[in-house]
């Protein structure tokens, strides 16, 4: 994946800790990314593919998520099944994308 951190050469590289959650928020958000898409098209006047494609980075997503209006589908969604968007579970969910 592009950007992904690599380790030291002869070092293994260590998992990431995401704080329990991320597979949680990666399901979530893999779960409704059609709604998801479709508010960030609606409220952001943007395609999240063609951003991420171009880098979006794991904490801007989180903020621009974050800051979705609560009259988007996706906040309604993530109201009934709460999960804590920490960054490194963010981050897990985006490298799982």
């Amino acid at each position: 994946m592009p950007g992904a951190v690599q380790a030291a050469p002869g070092k293994p590289r260590r998992p990431r800790d995401d704080g329990g959650n991320g597979r949680a928020v990666a399901e979530l958000i893999l779960k409704h990314w059609r709604l998801l898409y479709a508010d960030w098209r609606r409220e952001y006047h943007a395609d999240l593919m063609d951003e991420m494609d171009a880098g979006l980075s794991w904490w801007e997503f989180a903020a621009l998520l974050a800051g979705l209006s609560e009259h988007s589908v996706w906040r309604r969604i993530a109201s009934e099944e709460p999960v804590e968007l920490t960054g490194d579970a963010v981050a897990a969910a985006i490298d799982n994308l």
